[in-house]
């Protein structure tokens, strides 16, 4: 593409020049137990679930912003039927009932709120977020998971170990009992 002309009078192009590499590079760090994750969880959709998480990162790689926030908004619909919420329900329904079981905070309720309302915004009035949106968006779910899923599975895996150590841990010596002294003879 001519851009202008150097000194000598001649026509400058300037290179139109586009890298990209596939696999792409990743826009967001994955967390460290995303690749467990559907081992983590006990449930005949778990595997439904992390394919849901992946394609959400996919999506962020590849700059697919409205596939991402969908898939965002899935991922913790496929979460809450997984902690036994019905799936029939409207979204509303859901929060309110994940928050009567104690699995959502009121204050998560209103972040949930507006991750679901941003998935819904892009479904079907074709809003497109930003990155930084989508990031803010993303820390919460995986928070969430985090959670919901991860910690409660490591501290029953974490429990299990220590409790195959009880045998392996010597038991504190008994202490030979002190003799108690006599009292002087009476004179």
């Amino acid at each position: 593409m001519p851009v202008g002309y150097d000194q000598d009078g001649d026509i400058e192009y300037e290179q139109d020049e586009r890298i990209e590499s596939w696999p792409a590079r990743f826009k967001r760090d994955r967390p460290d137990w995303f690749q467990k994750l559907e081992s983590y969880i006990k449930h005949e959709r778990a595997h439904d679930f992390a394919g849901c998480l992946l394609q959400v990162y996919t999506a962020l790689d590849h700059d697919l912003n409205v596939l991402a926030v969908i898939g965002i908004r899935t991922t913790f619909d496929v979460a809450s039927e997984i902690l036994g919420v019905d799936p029939d329900q409207a979204f509303e329904s859901k929060l309110q009932a994940m928050e009567d079981k104690g699995l959502i905070t009121p204050s998560q309720r209103t972040e949930f709120d507006i991750l679901i309302n941003a998935g819904n915004a892009s479904a079907h009035r074709g809003w497109t977020p930003e990155f930084k949106d989508l990031d803010a968006l993303m820390d919460t779910l995986e928070h969430f998971i985090n959670a919901q899923f991860v910690a409660p599975r490591l501290r029953e895996l974490t429990a299990k170990k220590v409790a195959e150590m009880k045998g392996k841990v010597p038991a504190r010596p008994k202490k030979a009992k002190a003799a108690t002294p006599k009292p002087p003879p009476n004179t």
